[in-house]
């Protein structure tokens, strides 16, 4: 029998407080963790109610201003309380008592322009509207019509000097990754305003090259016993150390990319034909086969380490609310494996191009490196 909580709602938010508590008894959160997130739920009712508000007028604005109000003196405390908060907003949009805010439309023909060349990126070059190259490239642009495009008094106006100029300016005492970036932003951004008529010229040909030596971008291989000492660094006697040592053989076995780990269901592992799906960049799915190792860490994460949740993810957090890892969530679990080795902090990509390397010494074509490693060229 669920436990009641000893933590009393009383005002506006009295009736929605039951099911508020089961809601998070559902997600995981042991007692005590319950009543942490009731305590400033309890605070918010009495507060709406000396504000003469009801529970339909709950918003962001209103949490905001009760939390600079009543959780001002303590950041752990307005963290904590403004967790439950919008946990608790979420609870009552789904019952419908407080209305979903309106997504904001982009205003002005600059927001106008970059919520279309987003869409482009999307529509034309597969790139996921999830991960924040859009909103990189869209930066690149907002900063282009700023420091180019007004000054030239709109597009019509653009001269190839002017493309120079800019790429110039903004490259100076940047790094080489920056400027890369930058380039190929800009490039694209051109091409766009060209294709919408915009321009009556195609001046993405006009964007100078980022001077760098051949290879000198590429990240460094991991060998084979920094490799080892990654994976005996995880504590496989712990939930977490099964879940660490499954994402990375996933990430040194299959060179997948974090995010590609991160989307991974549980549904996506094939245990009778021995196989996995792999979800790409642009939502291309591909299946890959599932070597015994891979298995074996796949199969002691799942059935001894793997919260039981109903939750299609493969990799989920190990305490409530027990959410999706993301693809951060997996770069951190290789940094922190690293520092755990005692190697060179390193990120999750530098395994995936080991895999490749790896190959590539075993003598495999270039082909087949493209193909496991899921490469359009």
């Amino acid at each position: 029998m669920r436990r009641r909580s000893a933590i009393v709602v009383s005002g506006p938010l009295e009736p929605f407080a039951d099911g508020f508590q089961v809601l998070l008894a559902e997600r995981g959160y042991q007692p005590s963790s319950v009543e942490k997130r009731l305590r400033p739920v309890a605070q918010l009712s009495r507060w709406l109610g000396e504000h003469r508000f009801g529970p339909k007028e709950l918003t962001e604005s209103v949490v905001e201003q009760f939390l600079d109000e009543v959780a001002s003196g303590s950041r752990y405390r307005r963290r904590t309380a403004g967790s439950a908060l919008r946990q608790l907003l979420g609870y009552m949009r789904r019952l419908e008592v407080v209305a979903v805010p309106e997504p904001v439309a982009p205003s002005g023909p600059d927001e106008l322009l970059m919520a279309a060349f987003g869409d482009y990126l999307v529509r034309e070059r597969g790139i996921w509207s999830t991960t924040t190259t859009v909103r990189d490239y869209q930066r690149v642009g907002r900063l282009f019509v700023s420091a180019a495009v007004r000054p030239a008094g709109g597009w019509s106006g653009l001269t190839t000097a002017a493309v120079s100029q800019f790429v110039l300016g903004q490259c100076r005492d940047r790094s080489v990754r920056w400027g890369r970036l930058l380039v190929t932003a800009l490039r694209w951004l051109l091409r766009f305003a060209y294709m919408e008529g915009h321009i009556g010229t195609d001046l993405s040909a006009a964007v100078p090259t980022v001077a760098s030596w051949r290879g000198a971008g590429l990240p460094r291989a991991v060998d084979a016993a920094q490799v080892r000492r990654l994976l005996a660094s995880c504590d496989r006697r712990s939930g977490a150390g099964r879940r660490d040592y499954a994402v990375l053989v996933l990430l040194a076995r299959l060179g997948l990319r974090s995010g590609e780990v991160a989307a991974l269901r549980c549904a996506d592992v094939d245990w009778r034909d021995g196989q996995i799906l792999v979800r790409g960049k642009a939502d291309r799915q591909e299946r890959l086969p599932l070597p015994c190792d891979v298995g074996q860490a796949l199969a002691g994460y799942v059935c001894r380490g793997r919260p039981r949740r109903d939750n299609e993810h493969l990799f989920v957090q190990l305490r409530a609310p027990y959410t999706p890892l993301t693809a951060h969530a997996v770069r951190a679990i290789v940094a922190r494996a690293a520092d755990r080795a005692g190697l060179a902090r390193l990120g999750a990509h530098r395994l995936r191009h080991t895999v490749a390397t790896d190959m590539l010494a075993a003598g495999a074509p270039l082909a087949e490196i493209a193909s496991v490693l899921r490469h359009r060229d």
